[in-house]
């Protein structure tokens, strides 16, 4: 019986970090019904490169989770719409951005947004100077 309860534990934990994010593609006509509208955001992306992936975890998590793009891309002076699951409870949010044709490793993070009081994450880069940094609204 104590193995069967860890078990059920072990599953609600599991099932409670899946799906708590998600993109949507301004072309989708997605019902977003269960959202939770304090922490969603529109990302954009004006850094002159495609993104293939974008990944957004709580501050201090030892694990990105899955590509909230999954498999598409936002083109450069395009956005999305995260949107968040309402059992998202965070604070302060990390993000981490892949760029189409480069290795992993060239991936840039940011850390602690606030996305509670965050409606618009704008993306951007300067070639001259090799920095990219992002805008709130």
């Amino acid at each position: 019986m104590k193995k069967n309860i860890a078990i059920l534990a072990v599953s609600a934990l599991l099932l409670a970090g899946v799906g708590l994010i998600s993109a949507v593609m301004p072309s989708e006509k997605t019902a977003r019904v269960a959202q939770n509208k304090a922490l969603d955001f529109t990302l954009v992306n004006q850094t002159g490169y495609d993104i293939e992936a974008v990944y957004i975890a709580p501050t201090g998590s030892k694990s990105w989770g899955d590509d909230v793009m999954s498999g598409d891309a936002i083109k450069n002076g395009k956005s999305v719409e995260i949107v968040f699951n309402p059992k998202a409870s965070a604070k302060l949010w990390d993000m981490s951005v892949g760029w189409v044709g480069y290795d992993p490793e060239e991936d840039v993070i940011w850390e602690k947004f606030d996305l509670s009081t965050v409606n618009k994450i704008t993306l951007k880069y300067d070639e001259k100077t090799d920095k990219t940094w992002a805008e709130t609204e």
